[in-house]
């Protein structure tokens, strides 16, 4: 459904990979067929290299691993890239506000491919960052990138254009995937068309 709708990149995100394991990244690249971007969200913060090495087994492209206070498991990730070719997605999740720059800058030095912005349901359903959206610190955080691509969570529109507005390269999203419903299809279908339209409006071509 939502490669049909448009979606550029699917992911094998947390609750498929703790209701069933490693098979989930099977069962997703046995739909998806060969060659349809596929990511793994472990949010790998321990033995990382371990579940780089699985998520490439059975067939993804990349997979996710939490930098903030983690650089093992970060340097275990970029040697699993090494000895693989699984690519690196560094997730920001949970660094402080002031730390995005440096660590975002950090992650793209070392060898990561895709840094994600990303705060966390629970973090914003108990207030923990008081007015803090996932769309937050796109403005600070996209400057200091020169070669990674920026995604951002970004489920309302209104944070859709925001981040894009800001220097976004991707967005993130899952808010219409309850089921594999007309209606899912429909909402996953027009959030996608919107997302192509606001890239257009803020494309802005680099120069030399």
């Amino acid at each position: 459904m939502c490669r049909d709708a448009g979606c550029d990149i699917m992911e094998v995100g947390c609750p498929m990979i703790y209701s069933f394991g490693h098979r989930a990244t099977a069962y997703l690249r046995d739909v998806l067929g060969p060659g349809y971007p596929l990511a793994v969200d472990y949010k790998a913060q321990d033995h990382v290299y371990t579940h780089f090495l699985e998520a490439h087994r059975f067939g993804a492209d990349y997979a996710t691993v939490c930098c903030y206070n983690n650089e093992g498991g970060f340097k275990e990730a970029l040697r699993a890239k090494e000895d693989t070719g699984i690519k690196v997605i560094a997730d920001l999740f949970a660094t402080p506000a002031e730390q995005l720059p440096a660590l975002a800058r950090h992650c793209e030095d070392s060898g990561a491919d895709i840094v994600l912005l990303h705060f966390g349901a629970e973090e914003n359903m108990y207030g923990c960052w008081p007015g803090r959206r996932d769309s937050d610190y796109v403005r600070e955080v996209a400057p200091v990138l020169n070669r990674c691509p920026l995604w951002v969570v970004s489920n309302e529109p209104e944070d859709v254009e925001r981040s894009i507005k800001d220097g976004a390269d991707g967005i993130l999203f899952g808010f219409a995937l309850a089921d594999n419903s007309l209606e899912s299809y429909k909402k996953t279908k027009a959030f996608v068309d919107m997302t192509a339209e606001l890239s257009k409006k803020y494309y802005k071509p680099q120069t030399l």
